[in-house]
């Protein structure tokens, strides 16, 4: 469903419809579970999470402002939570924050990631061997096809740390694979 019907379970839900939220849960569910879990790391802790931000969700959804997807408005619930609950287990979990705009060289884009399938099992090794915060940015970024505007909303920092985050873990991969492959 598109995000015209999000809108209406919304305001369904905001007019007293309580069933009307069940469809964003059972839409969103499993990507909110991804985010928490690319944090958190633990299936139960995850799961208690990723309840914890569909509450928080629905008592704070007056507070939605319609200005933004509703999808980046609840993924950075998820986020936020997930780092909450992280920093009270005294998880550690670093972002990069304050860094010198210049210091981008290249676009993004630049990074040529096309891969033949022999190297699919080698991305996904790398992938997992990432911190927390870079496999995060690459799944909101290439699996749930947010901007760099929108991650920049959910993971609240400015849009040129979004774009050099992933310049530097793209950068990251592409190198750590293009060496395996020279052995």
């Amino acid at each position: 469903m598109k995000s015209d019907n999000d809108n209406e379970c919304i305001l369904q839900t905001l007019s007293g419809d309580v069933n009307a939220f069940s469809f964003i849960v059972r839409k969103y569910q499993s990507m909110v579970y991804t985010i928490v879990h690319k944090v958190i790391k633990t299936n139960e802790d995850s799961e208690d999470v990723a309840q914890d931000v569909f509450v928080k969700a629905y008592k704070s959804l007056g507070g939605y402002k319609f200005e933004s997807k509703f999808s980046t408005w609840l993924y950075s619930i998820a986020y936020h939570e997930a780092i909450s609950f992280s920093r009270k287990n005294k998880q550690f979990f670093t972002t990069i924050e304050n860094i010198n705009e210049n210091e981008l060289n290249e676009d993004i884009d630049d990074v040529d990631l096309n891969y033949s399938d022999a190297m699919i099992a080698k991305l996904k090794q790398e992938l997992s061997l990432l911190g927390d915060d870079e496999a995060l940015l690459l799944s909101l970024y290439y699996n749930m096809n947010n901007s760099v505007e929108e991650i920049s909303q959910i993971m609240n920092i400015s849009i040129s740390n979004v774009k050099i985050k992933l310049f530097r873990t793209r950068k990251k991969l592409l190198t750590k694979l293009n060496n395996d492959d020279n052995k």
